[in-house]
């Protein structure tokens, strides 16, 4: 398996690393010779910086439309039950779904001293079940079932 990732540029306020963040992906979405964007959507009983997030990723939802792409979301517990085949899965069984598919252990090459279950290895888990959804879901011409963020053929009302 081959992960990749970037070096966080340095930032002094939260909306400064929210735009680094946003930028970067802006930056990589051009680069590629075309895209289907899947976001994963607010986890409505998440715990801790959900404010934060939901600041990153409305920002990202921003330009995405700004720059006139198209992308979908999808529920945290969709995701979990396409892993694990359980919608409230934990990050352990996640992870063990991921180990088990793989045989890679994130943990090993990228957790803490401790090795410890977090980001980024609890990141990249979801960011592959990301991937492996989309791919299911375009590859079975089975789109409907992800919502759509922005679409072109909306019909928009002028002001």
């Amino acid at each position: 398996m081959n992960i990749t990732g970037d070096p966080h540029r340095d930032y002094r306020t939260d909306q400064e690393r929210y735009e680094n963040i946003a930028t970067w992906m802006i930056n990589t979405i051009r680069s590629l010779p075309s895209s289907n964007i899947l976001i994963e959507d607010y986890a409505f009983a998440a715990k801790g910086r959900v404010f934060n997030l939901a600041e990153n990723c409305g920002l990202m939802k921003y330009l995405l439309y700004k720059g006139g792409y198209e992308f979908s979301t999808v529920a945290p517990s969709v995701i979990k039950k396409f892993a694990t085949g359980h919608g409230n899965a934990n990050k352990q069984a996640m992870y063990d779904a991921f180990y088990t598919l793989t045989g890679v252990d994130l943990i090993k090459t990228y957790g803490s001293k401790v090795m410890k279950l977090d980001s980024p290895v609890t990141d990249i888990v979801d960011a592959y079940y990301l991937t492996r959804y989309m791919h299911d879901s375009t590859a079975t011409n089975n789109t409907e079932k992800l919502n759509r963020g922005t679409n072109k053929n909306k019909t928009t009302r002028a002001n």
